[in-house]
């Protein structure tokens, strides 16, 4: 629910995620009647994203073509990296960053006088990846290279009234799960010179 209620109620990229819906047993779902309202039911946890639709057929007769790379994405990258190599806003991130933001969303350009700061900037960048990308694969290693994975990891757990202690497991000074571990095949045809990540 707090990645739904994130996105403006104007951005075109929400009315792929199902916020609210009648079921075919005439039972209406929403947060306020899943979650609010007491009840467990199948919008207690948030809301459906139905970026892609689902197909039986597997294999090469599916025909549902899943995004490996988005020009979106490189769009929204340069901006950051041009942001982060300056460390200061440009006029030229900003429109790259825009052009998504316009196009995808349909919502009202940045201006460079939005920003308060460059941290300002990547936040509102951060976001406008997720809602970009949601359901896409990206947002976990958009949240480790901004500083911010832990942090929602333990707000997601706290949601979803999970414990949070394994989360913030740390080796070595480091977060653990900000690290995958590596193949065991990967260490061995490394030679000593691969080695495992801390804590796995």
């Amino acid at each position: 629910w707090p990645a739904y209620e994130s996105f403006d109620p104007k951005d075109k990229r929400r009315e792929r995620i199902i916020g609210e819906y009648t079921g075919t047993e005439g039972v209406y779902h929403s947060r306020a009647t899943d979650r609010d309202g007491g009840t467990t039911g199948v919008l207690f946890y948030g809301a459906i994203p139905v970026k892609y639709k689902i197909e039986g057929v597997i294999g090469e007769l599916c025909e549902i073509d899943m995004p490996i790379y988005r020009y979106a994405d490189v769009l929204t990258l340069l901006s950051e990296a041009i942001v982060r190599n300056g460390n200061s806003i440009t006029q030229e991130a900003v429109g790259l960053l825009n052009q998504v933001r316009v196009t995808h969303g349909g919502l009202k350009a940045y201006q460079l006088s939005d920003f308060a700061s460059v941290e300002d900037f990547l936040d509102k960048l951060l976001e406008e990846r997720g809602h970009e990308f949601y359901f896409e694969g990206v947002r976990r290693q958009d949240l480790i290279r901004h500083g911010k994975f832990i942090e929602a990891a333990l707000a997601k757990a706290r949601f979803a009234g999970q414990p949070t202690g394994k989360i913030e497991t740390k080796v070595d000074g480091q977060y653990k799960y900000e690290k995958f571990p590596l193949p065991t095949h990967l260490i061995t045809e490394g030679q000593g010179l691969i080695i495992q990540n801390p804590g796995y």
